[in-house]
């Protein structure tokens, strides 16, 4: 008969569950917390291209905790965030460096060399990172590790000005003057039409299912459409924004990373991802062309399936001393 003994729990909160276990449940439940302990601390980053730096804000209020976490960037405009380390693009250096995401410690000053000033957006595919190049009208592909070119630069010899990237499966949708088109990563060949059309400046791009975000720069406002179909959902979900530059999803929130009329007035807004009512548009405000946003959430889930592990072990114990009384 194994030995039931007790553990301690990592996570504060759940002592009083995580005891009395299943050896089963003691692996199973040491294995999440030690998954929940290296998670990055609940925060939201958030690009200023125009103060070239990189800062973050509390999860649950948007209140600064440091607005110069990251203060190297030349013009940080792209951001994305791969397990411990944080991509920042360069504007008008025409970089993409590396930094550690929970202390702002720069890993790698120059880990990509785009051919052209302006790595406006990134977004990753397998171990590979695409980055829209705006003023060369390309979009590069690269090694997420190395920083080495994955083939030649992708040609938008018909459109203008790549910014936006989003992947859908193994299409990469492309936001350009006016419209939003797609790519076949795997052909490497365009759509002959464009997937969406009638839009302004389709700055940022966002995904969440089927549904397509669109931060139209050029019209102040986010629309919804078929990620799949290009169909529209409702192009006005969200107006009257002063030129939203980002965007970012995290459950039923939406963010919206937003300009302002002058500088200093940008803003990062919160709004519910399934109707655009408006949370907070003020959530993060002071901002100096925020262009692009991440948000790391609260690990709850981790808690949520731990305290699960260790009801199962619970329950196993229990059944197992009722078949020993039979």
């Amino acid at each position: 008969m194994n030995r039931l003994h007790t553990i301690h729990s990592t996570i504060p909160g759940t002592a009083h569950v995580v005891k009395f276990l299943t050896p089963f449940a003691r692996g199973l439940c040491a294995t999440l917390a030690l998954a929940f302990a290296s998670q990055a601390s609940a925060q939201i980053y958030v690009t200023e291209s125009n103060l070239d730096r990189v800062g973050t804000y509390s999860y649950s209020t948007g209140a600064a905790i440091n607005a110069n976490f990251i203060s190297e960037p030349d013009g940080p405009i792209g951001m994305i965030l791969a397990g411990k380390s944080l991509y920042v693009g360069g504007f008008r250096n025409g970089t993409v460096s590396t930094y550690n995401s929970g202390t702002g410690a720069m890993i790698s000053d120059s880990l990509i060399s785009t051919p052209s000033n302006g790595p406006w957006s990134l977004t990753a595919y397998g171990t590979d990172l695409f980055i829209s190049l705006g003023n060369q009208d390309q979009i590069g592909r690269y090694n997420a590790t190395t920083g080495a070119a994955v083939g030649a630069p992708i040609l938008l010899a018909e459109f203008d000005n790549p910014q936006g990237l989003a992947i859908v499966g193994d299409s990469l949708l492309v936001g350009i003057y006016g419209n939003v088109a797609r790519y076949n990563i795997l052909t490497g060949v365009f759509d002959a039409s464009p997937l969406i059309s009638g839009l302004g400046i389709p700055q940022a791009l966002a995904v969440s299912g089927t549904t397509l975000y669109v931060a139209d720069a050029g019209l102040g406002r986010v629309g919804t459409y078929d990620a799949i179909t290009g169909a529209v959902i409702n192009e006005n979900f969200i107006t009257g924004l002063a030129s939203p530059q980002s965007l970012a999803l995290d459950g039923s929130d939406l963010y919206v990373g937003v300009s302002g009329a002058k500088l200093s007035l940008g803003a990062v807004g919160k709004y519910d991802a399934a109707s655009g009512a408006v949370i907070n548009a003020g959530f993060i405000t002071g901002l100096d062309g925020p262009t692009a946003i991440i948000v790391v959430p609260e690990p709850s889930s981790a808690l949520l399936i731990l305290s699960g592990a260790a009801l199962l072990g619970l329950r196993r114990r229990r059944a197992g001393s009722q078949a020993t009384k039979i």
